[in-house]
């Protein structure tokens, strides 16, 4: 389906804002809080994984409920509602109620992210051309990136007024965001598939597990990083929130960059070779901790976050096509919530036996190494529908 440019941009940039919210606020933001939450006594250094499972845990619910949703209010309501809801669960943040409740607030904040990664990328991909597909889905999945970039920078210098003040102006920043963005969503049901159409699209259960090796593989670096380098390598909350800035860059180039990738190779090429590249990335600590090989690491693992993500939502596209992209990708997104979730429990673990953060990037370089050797064993494309 055609459409002008003024009618698909105006989308595209609120694809981004829910993008934003969901992702960038509501869930990586909390990686650049980590330290300050302990050093305030809001948890324990061995409490970072357990809520982090918690938020993926409602990733998972979100995940699994996103398509019904949209489904029944349509695609506009529900997501004016859910980037309303990722905002209070930020308010919900800032309330020193104890470890359940933030482990609650983070799970509600992953029902909204998740949500708004499946619905905000469909809604907005059924109205572009099938050339420009990885453009307009790279500029969607910046809003994660710019997230993570405003954390990175911002929530250091917030943290000095403490954590509750941070999470209320994270809440903030969502909530101006939901306000912009709530006239512009087009109310387009998202339709059942047809009866011929039920059932898992040919390749998608190895894709499937392809990506779920994405999921586990960048959990240290999403949960840990900041941590690693501000109290493991002794190097202090500013040089931890810097390699999240440029974490946070690395995430607000890697879709355009890997969108143009997609138009240029396809979804399942640029998804093998991103996971590669990112395996690699994740390594790069277990040859050298100097800020060179740090801020490597940072920039390629973070621009193949948001990119990865937004590869593999192309490819669950090319697999199922339009009108069955959005249940392929919710069923996707759902494994990869699920898949998450563990990861962020076993490598909680794995850090207490080893008591070592090196171990976690070996365990998680390895297992996208394996995800981009599945990726590129799998069907190739239909032709683009």
């Amino acid at each position: 389906m055609s459409n002008p440019p003024r009618v698909l941009s105006p989308l595209a940039l609120s694809g981004l804002a829910a993008l934003l919210v969901g992702l960038g606020l509501g869930r990586f933001a909390y990686t650049a809080l980590v330290p300050g939450l302990i050093g305030e006594g809001w948890i324990a250094a061995g409490e970072a994984g357990p809520l982090a499972a918690a938020n993926f845990a409602g990733y998972l619910v979100g995940a699994l409920g996103a398509a019904p949703l949209a489904r029944r209010f349509g695609a506009a309501t529900t997501l004016r509602l859910t980037m309303a809801a990722t905002a209070a669960a930020l308010v919900a943040g800032a309330v020193p109620w104890g470890l359940v409740w933030l482990a609650l607030a983070r799970f509600a904040a992953g029902i909204g992210g998740a949500v708004l990664m499946v619905v905000a990328p469909t809604a907005v991909l059924r109205f572009a051309e099938p050339a420009r597909r990885g453009a307009i889905a790279g500029i969607v999945f910046t809003g994660i990136g710019l997230g993570i970039a405003l954390s990175g920078t911002l929530v250091p210098i917030l943290a000095r007024s403490g954590v509750a003040a941070t999470w209320i102006a994270l809440a903030v920043a969502a909530s101006i965001l939901a306000l912009a963005t709530r006239n512009r969503w087009p109310d387009v049901p998202l339709s059942p598939p047809a009866p011929h159409e039920k059932g898992l699209p040919k390749g998608f259960l190895l894709f499937a597990l392809a990506y779920c090796t994405d999921a586990a593989g960048f959990v240290p670096h999403t949960v840990y990083w900041v941590d690693f380098v501000a109290r493991e390598l002794g190097r202090g909350l500013p040089a931890g929130g810097l390699q999240w800035t440029i974490f946070g860059l690395g995430a607000a180039l890697g879709p355009i960059v890997v969108g143009r990738a997609a138009d240029r190779f396809g979804f399942r090429a640029a998804l093998s070779g991103a996971l590669l590249v990112k395996g690699l990335a994740v390594a790069l600590p277990l040859l050298s901790v100097g800020f060179p090989a740090l801020a490597l690491s940072s920039l390629v693992v973070g621009a193949l976050t948001p990119g990865a993500a937004m590869l593999a939502s192309g490819r669950a596209g090319e697999i199922a096509g339009v009108g069955r992209h959005a249940g392929a990708w919710a069923l996707a997104t759902a494994a990869f919530a699920a898949t998450q979730a563990l990861a962020a429990l076993a490598f909680s673990r794995l850090l207490a036996a080893t008591g070592s953060y090196l171990a976690l990037y070996a365990g998680g370089a390895i297992l996208l190494v394996l995800g981009a050797g599945l990726v590129l064993i799998g069907a190739r494309p239909t032709p683009r529908a």
